[in-house]
């Protein structure tokens, strides 16, 4: 009788370890670099500074890790915060501060819906959408307080001096955003089911929102009205969820203008400059994929915490905002050719699979 030693391969780490693995010796790196250059990093000022700023920009990256795992991207949403943020100072002397942030709310939720009606109702590329609507967002921001900065000396709640339970509201929206992301992802599947997937009738409009083909009986007028009317509901649901996160994104970005407002006191119309440029570098940075089908909440939390750090700390030692710019769309260009190379990768093996 003989026996057959059978040798296995170790195991190799789930990707969102691995991701993690290398974002966390990035952010020990990069910690160790700035402490050392600047005496000024490690202090509890600066780091509160930190904090406040990942989480005020991570309220927007959450819903953009969804639409670009759905293959859908969100340009608005600095300029939104603007406009939303100039409108709160603007009505808060005639509305008072609860009808001056409803006023703020209410317009992040309509542009989300018209964008998300554009989008995935008329079928028009959200690239090109949601730069028309930030071209006309940033318009907007400049038009109604005539180009100047609107006060709003008597709306502090959301600054980071306002704490609760020792954590500012900024951290604790961010924390709270947070967990509900984490836990959508996880229970629900949501930003598996809204994935681009094959369809028989492409990927434009209604139609074209990750419907999958079905298999259905053939030979009967009944199976094929079924599989049609699954379809439809399919599409219907789809559509819905889309526009939601178009929404939830207009929120956000509300929600983000109206916490720089509180923390300025002032509303500017040149506010959350280049806010869609950091987020979307956090998202593919972080395994995003803006073909689609990846991402997820973790990998963008992680490479924020890192391009966050990367900035305090340039701030610190004087490099100018211009050059962290640039950095950013280096870096966003770097994983933009990893990710088609990951894909073309992906696909050749694919191939020699079959």
């Amino acid at each position: 009788m003989t026996q057959t030693l059978v040798v296995t391969s170790p195991r190799r780490l789930p990707r969102i370890l691995r991701t993690a693995l290398v974002f966390l010796v990035l952010l020990a790196v990069v910690g160790a670099v700035f402490s050392a250059v600047s005496p000024y990093f490690l202090t509890s000022d600066n780091l509160v500074t930190l904090i406040t700023s990942i989480s005020v920009t991570g309220i927007v990256a959450l819903p953009a890790t969804f639409l670009i795992r759905a293959g859908q991207v969100d340009l608005s949403v600095g300029a939104l915060a603007a406009t939303s943020g100039v409108l709160l100072a603007g009505f808060a002397p005639d509305l008072g501060n609860v009808g001056a942030v409803l006023v703020a709310v209410i317009a992040g939720l309509l542009s989300g819906a018209i964008i998300g009606v554009l989008v995935c109702v008329l079928g028009i590329n959200s690239l090109a959408a949601t730069f028309a609507a930030m071209a006309l967002l940033r318009g907007v921001a400049y038009l109604l307080p005539g180009g100047l900065a609107v006060t709003a000396p008597n709306f502090s709640t959301l600054s980071a001096t306002t704490s609760v339970f020792a954590l500012s509201v900024p951290v604790l929206i961010f924390l709270g955003l947070l967990v509900a992301a984490a836990g959508i992802q996880a229970l629900t599947g949501l930003s598996q089911t809204l994935s681009p997937q094959p369809s028989p009738i492409g990927r434009s409009g209604i139609l074209g929102l990750g419907l999958q083909d079905r298999p259905l009986d053939p030979g009967t007028d009944e199976a094929d009205q079924a599989g049609s009317s699954q379809q439809q509901r399919a599409a219907r649901r789809h559509t819905l969820s889309l526009i939601g996160m178009f929404i939830a994104s207009g929120a956000a970005a509300a929600l983000v203008g109206m916490i720089l407002t509180s923390q300025l006191g002032t509303g500017l119309p040149a506010a959350a400059g280049g806010l869609e440029l950091t987020v979307l570098t956090a998202v593919v940075l972080g395994g995003g994929s803006l073909a689609g089908g990846r991402g997820s909440v973790a990998g963008t939390v992680l490479a924020l915490l890192v391009l966050s750090t990367v900035d305090n700390g340039l701030a610190l030692v004087n490099i100018s905002s211009y050059a962290q710019q640039v950095l950013h769309g280096a870096l966003l260009v770097i994983a933009l050719v990893a990710d088609r190379v990951f894909v073309v990768l992906r696909a050749r093996r694919e191939r020699r699979r079959a």
